[in-house]
C-alpha cells in the first residue's frame, strides 16, 4: 500500500477501500486524494502532489503576509480544499491554529479574540451578520469563498469590520486562484497561476498546484483524467480578463436558452439571491433552473414551508426580465452540504 493521505467526508467515508483499491496504480507516495468541494451529484475527486498544495498555500502566505505571529482559525473541515489549505498554509509559516470545528457562533465568539484569520464560506459570514457581531481588533483577514456571496451581505459584514477578501477559488488548481476586496472588481490571481482566455470565452490555467488528475467514480469504476502542468488547462468557467483581472461570467453550462432567447443563470441566480438576503430568507429560499418542456427552461423557487416570509413572484421577476420566476413553491427542506451549501443538482 502506498504512503497516500485521503481526505474523505463523513458521508463519503463508506468509499474509502473502492477508492483504495480503484486508484491504487494511479498513485505515488506522498499523493493526496481529495473529493471536489462541488455539489453534483457525482463522485468526482482529484489527486494531488503534496508539494502542488503547498505551492498554492505559500502562494496564500506571501498575498497575505502571514507570519509566525499570526493564528489560523480551523474554521473549514479538512476534507473541504480550503480547510486542508488552512492547515498547510499554517505549516509553512509556522503559524498557530485555533480548532473552530465543529462551527458554531458560541465557539465562534470565543475564538475571535485569539485569531488573526479565519476562512468562511458564505452561510458562516451570514451567521456572524445575522447575529451582528462586530469584528474582533485581532482579525485582520476574512477570506471568503465557496459560493456566492450576495453583495448586501458584504456590504453588512464590512459594516461590522470584518476585512473581508473575496476569493475565486477551486478545487483542482489547489483552493485560491484570485482575490478581490471590492465586490465589482475583477479578481487578482495569484502569482502562482499563470491565466489567459480560450477563443471560446473559456477561463485558461497554468499552474504547479494544479491537481495531477481527476477522477470519477460511477458505479463501481473509475474514470481518469491526467493533466499536464507545463500546459494550459481549460476549465468550464466563462470569463473576460481586463488589465490582467478575472472577470467571472458564468460557467459554461450556465447558459440558458427560455422562449427562444438565451439567459445568464449565474446572472440571474445572484440577483434573486441577492434580494432574499434583503428580504431576510438567504437560507430560507433558493432559486432553482429547471427545463420546461414548453419554454426550454423556467425558474422556480424553493422556499421552506416554515419561513414566514410570502414571497411574490412579480416582485422577484422584475429583477430578472425579460426572464420571470414561475413558481413560488413551498418545501419541507433544501438539501445542503456539509457546509451549509444549498445541492442543486
Amino acid at each position: 500500500m502506498r504512503d497516500v493521505t485521503y481526505y474523505l467526508s463523513p458521508a463519503f467515508e463508506h468509499l474509502r477501500s473502492s477508492l483504495e483499491k480503484l486508484l491504487e496504480i494511479h498513485l505515488r507516495d506522498g499523493d493526496i486524494v481529495l473529493l471536489s468541494s462541488g455539489t453534483t451529484n457525482k463522485v468526482k475527486g482529484y489527486i494531488f502532489e503534496r508539494t502542488a498544495l503547498e505551492m498554492n498555500a505559500k502562494s496564500v502566505n506571501d498575498y497575505y503576509k502571514i507570519t509566525p505571529d499570526d493564528t489560523w482559525a480551523q474554521s473549514l473541515p479538512l476534507y473541504h480544499i480550503s480547510g486542508l489549505s488552512i492547515k498547510l498554509r499554517a505549516e509553512l509559516s509556522q503559524s498557530k491554529v485555533y480548532n473552530l470545528r465543529p462551527w458554531s457562533l458560541e465557539n465562534f465568539k470565543i475564538a475571535a479574540k485569539e485569531i488573526s484569520i479565519i476562512s468562511l464560506v458564505p452561510t458562516q459570514l451570514h451567521d456572524i451578520v445575522k447575529n451582528k457581531i462586530s469584528c474582533s481588533s485581532s482579525i485582520r483577514h476574512v477570506i471568503l469563498g465557496g459560493d456566492f456571496t450576495p453583495e448586501d451581505l458584504l456590504i453588512d459584514a464590512k459594516n461590522l469590520g470584518y476585512p473581508v477578501t473575496m476569493t475565486y477559488g477551486m478545487t483542482e488548481v489547489g483552493s485560491h486562484l484570485g482575490v478581490k476586496t471590492n465586490f465589482h472588481d475583477g479578481y487578482r490571481p495569484l502569482d502562482v497561476h499563470e491565466i489567459k482566455v480560450s477563443d471560446d470565452g473559456r477561463l485558461m490555467v497554468k499552474s504547479p498546484s494544479h491537481a495531477r488528475a481527476m477522477f470519477v467514480l460511477d458505479q463501481g469504476e473509475i474514470n481518469i483524467t491526467t493533466y499536464d502542468r507545463s500546459e494550459f488547462q481549460l476549465l468550464d468557467d466563462q470569463v473576460r480578463i481586463e488589465n490582467g483581472l478575472i472577470f467571472p461570467m458564468g460557467r459554461l453550462t450556465q447558459e440558458f436558452k427560455s422562449s427562444g432567447h438565451l439567459f445568464s443563470w449565474s446572472d440571474c441566480y445572484a440577483l434573486l439571491k441577492n434580494e432574499l438576503y434583503r428580504q431576510g430568507i438567504f437560507e430560507e429560499a433558493e432559486p432553482v433552473l429547471l427545463s420546461d418542456a414548453r419554454e426550454g427552461f423556467k425558474i422556480i423557487v424553493k422556499q421552506l414551508e416554515s419561513s414566514m416570509i410570502s414571497l411574490q413572484k412579480e416582485k422577484l421577476s422584475a429583477l430578472i426580465q425579460p426572464q420571470k420566476v414561475s413558481e413560488i413553491q413551498r418545501v419541507k427542506e433544501l438539501p445542503k452540504t456539509e457546509l451549509g451549501k444549498v445541492k442543486r443538482s
